[in-house]
């Protein structure tokens, strides 16, 4: 059902500046001290704290897989769309929901709830020992949802630790209640798995707050594990500075699915200012027929005038719309709570 993990890869040439002066520094005074101290033994104390505090200031920057776009299927998506799909299901905690029997290899191991529980995601292990994070996306008829996808305001995310990026203030505001519950999930779990991807996903509004976390795990030094982003009809997130960050720097693997009419991942329209999508589109004009996509190409959803909303809630041929209506366990966009 999933794939195999893979072992992490890093890049110390691009690792923090701070830890890049520190070595630098390092260097120089070992330099010194060696010329000038051929008995320095008493020393060795404060050289290794220097050691130890370069590495504890180093924030490894991940670099992405040249060839990500060739392991996308179908096989992979459906599987994270499902687990998407059941963050919406009122009775997560059991693993007995509609869209929960449909992943019986996953094992949950944490919750995050925010905002008087508007913001809702969670995190678990599949028999492959793959770290899913799933986070749910607006619930019809739920105020709260409407206005964090209305608060498109640009702002800085983490204390501006992406240097020019802007994202949706409502988004960034909706991950944020649950930042700490998800970053300390991700230390947990990355130093229980460490050779393990961690694959971060989400439908609609959830595919943007997903965005957001893989950012976090990504360019956290205590998370290890290369992060992997799957969203399926997700609104834009950031703008360009922010894609550009996650596309070329930050992410292990990124696969962004839209369904053929689906509005929201036009949203909030490029009219707005400087708005940009995160990496490739694949583009579903039915459960099975897809077009590989570049970012914001005019020739899949983004070109597209006609609006289907049904197609928001049919993605891969599994139908959202039908399972909230009718399945046991699933009437969140009723107004129901986890």
């Amino acid at each position: 059902m999933f794939d195999a993990p893979r072992p992490v890869s890093c890049s110390w040439r691009q690792a923090n500046p701070i830890f890049r002066t520190l070595l630098r520094s390092f260097s120089a005074n070992w330099q010194i001290i060696s010329y000038r101290h051929p008995h320095y033994d008493s020393m060795k104390l404060p050289i290794i704290f220097y050691i130890v505090a370069a590495i504890v200031t180093a924030q490894v920057v991940r670099e992405k897989r040249a060839d990500d776009n060739e392991h996308f299927s179908i096989d992979r998506a459906r599987p994270l769309l499902v687990l998407a799909y059941s963050t919406y299901c009122v009775n997560v905690k059991t693993w007995n929901c509609y869209w929960c029997k449909k992943s019986d290899d996953f094992r949950l191991t944490h919750s995050f709830k925010g905002l008087e529980e508007s913001v809702y995601g969670y995190a678990g292990v599949t028999k492959q020992n793959q770290i899913v994070f799933a986070f749910r996306g607006t619930r019809i008829g739920q105020l709260k949802d409407l206005i964090t996808d209305l608060n498109f305001f640009p702002t800085a995310p983490f204390h501006d630790a992406i240097a020019g990026a802007l994202v949706h203030r409502g988004f960034l505001e909706s991950y944020e209640a649950v930042r700490d519950q998800v970053v300390a999930a991700g230390i947990e779990l990355s130093r229980k798995y460490p050779g393990s991807d961690f694959i971060v996903t989400g439908h609609s509004l959830g595919g943007a707050i997903a965005t957001l976390g893989a950012a976090d795990l990504a360019i956290s030094a205590q998370v290890k594990n290369p992060v992997q982003l799957w969203t399926f009809g997700s609104p834009r997130v950031g703008n360009a500075a922010f894609a550009s960050y996650m596309n070329d720097k930050y992410l292990d693997e990124s696969f962004r699915i839209t369904h053929d009419l689906d509005p929201i991942p036009r949203l909030p329209p490029k009219l707005f200012g400087d708005v940009q999508h995160v990496d490739r589109e694949f583009w579903f004009r039915n459960s099975t027929d897809y077009q590989r996509c570049a970012t914001e190409d005019e020739n899949c959803n983004e070109g597209q005038w006609g609006i289907n909303i049904v197609d928001h809630g049919a993605y891969l041929g599994e139908n959202f719309w039908s399972a909230e209506a009718f399945a046991a366990g699933c009437v969140l966009s009723l107004g129901g709570s986890q």
